[in-house]
């Protein structure tokens, strides 16, 4: 499959959710399309960007949170891939960040872990997010919340 067509210029920051279903196999039809994205950014087919708010979601997430957790070591291999490769942008966050964040959680009613995910990805000039919370950061100006499991 090709993602780069449905985001554009082939850049796309990936939200917690799709990194845990690439390795949570509790959804099978989820896990497979998780996966595609996820190998297609470790391949070069895709720029795929992530925070670091993010890949320690994903930890947490596939530590304590899916229905079989994983090992802790498992869990940190995975995450240590994502940061050790260069197909992926390991974006950070100032206070600048936070300060964009908290204004767009009080306009849009979303959570300030979705809205900090918004804000970093605006100054970052990113607009386009894999997630199957396409509610929440749908509703934040610039950001175009594509979710993977519904386009198939």
């Amino acid at each position: 499959m090709n993602f780069m067509i449905n985001t554009g210029r082939g850049n796309i920051f990936f939200d917690t959710n799709i990194l845990a279903y690439s390795v949570d196999k509790t959804d099978e039809a989820k896990h497979k399309t998780a996966v595609d994205l996820v190998e297609s950014v470790f391949d070069g087919q895709l720029m795929g960007h992530v925070s670091n708010q993010v890949l320690a979601e994903s930890y947490r997430v596939l530590t304590r949170k899916v229905k079989t957790p994983l090992a802790e070591s498992d869990a940190k291999t995975f995450i240590l891939g994502i940061v050790e490769s260069n197909n992926w942008a390991k974006l950070n966050y100032s206070s600048q960040t936070l300060k964009l964040a908290m204004e767009l959680s009080s306009q849009g009613a979303v959570s300030i872990w979705d809205s900090i995910i918004s804000a970093t990805m605006l100054e970052n000039s990113l607009s386009s997010i894999y997630t199957e919370n396409t509610n929440d950061f749908g509703k934040i100006a610039g950001i175009m919340a594509i979710n993977p499991f519904k386009m198939e």
